[in-house]
């Protein structure tokens, strides 16, 4: 890791590529401050420019407090309080239409994933790709979420002949693709909509391997059956307006 972040600034510096971090943050007053320490500790490491956007979506709990400690103490964090939750999509859309940067990576805040890979994830966009997503190794979960999560990556290769790699992991975008690929979709399926209209614009999209680690605490949204509704219903929509 110490050789891959050392090389990663190197080329940072030479081609003055910036990031934004944007975490969408819904009641996660138990990871959001590991998640947000690590992210300070490593950014500065691979680059000189750098910004963490995140959308309190309307907690009830400590989450805010939090964040608000954090940003006080690092200026390059910037904190978003919503009255009313806007969602994991409607964070993200959100959090998008106020990066700076030029290079724009989506972290959650329930510690599932690490900040730890955006270097190798750095080094495919130095490679020549525009989006590259990270895709589990390995997924911790129930049967009945095993199966939604192989149907929503089996069934946009059917409709769309595009690999989605897995849709729901961190993704590290060039800010020109998110300007060029903004979905319809509302619902749970709007970042796998964002990857197909990258991929039909003739994007380079690829992935990476990543470490994965199961939820310490709250519940998951994405897997609720309205979501899952909503989500096929938009997958249709756009097969039908593409």
């Amino acid at each position: 890791m110490t050789y891959t972040i050392r090389k990663i600034a190197s080329e940072a510096v030479r081609k003055n590529y910036s990031v934004s971090v944007v975490i969408p943050a819904r009641n996660e007053e138990s990871t959001i401050g590991t998640v947000l320490e690590e992210a300070v500790k490593l950014l500065p490491k691979i680059t000189k420019k750098y910004e963490i956007l995140i959308n309190d979506d309307a907690s009830s709990d400590k989450t805010s407090l939090i964040l608000e400690q954090f940003s006080q103490k690092h200026k390059n964090i910037l904190v978003f309080h919503q009255k009313k939750a806007l969602g994991i999509s409607g964070g993200f859309e959100f959090l998008y239409k106020r990066v700076k940067n030029e290079l724009i990576f989506t972290l959650s805040a329930d510690g599932e994933f690490s900040i730890k890979d955006l270097p190798k994830m750095i080094a495919k966009i130095y490679a020549g790709f525009d989006l590259v997503i990270g895709q589990r190794r390995s997924k911790k979960y129930s049967f009945p979420r095993k199966l939604i999560s192989f149907m929503f990556n089996f069934l946009p290769k059917l409709l769309f002949g595009v690999d989605l790699y897995d849709a729901g992991s961190i993704k590290l975008y060039k800010k020109e693709v998110l300007k060029d690929t903004t979905p319809l979709s509302k619902s749970v399926f709007n970042e796998a909509e964002r990857i197909i209209r990258s991929y039909k614009l003739g994007y380079k999209i690829t992935s990476v391997q990543i470490n994965y680690s199961t939820r310490q605490a709250g519940q998951a949204s994405g897997a609720k059956l309205n979501n899952i509704i909503l989500s096929f219903i938009d997958m249709l929509k756009l097969r039908f307006s593409l």
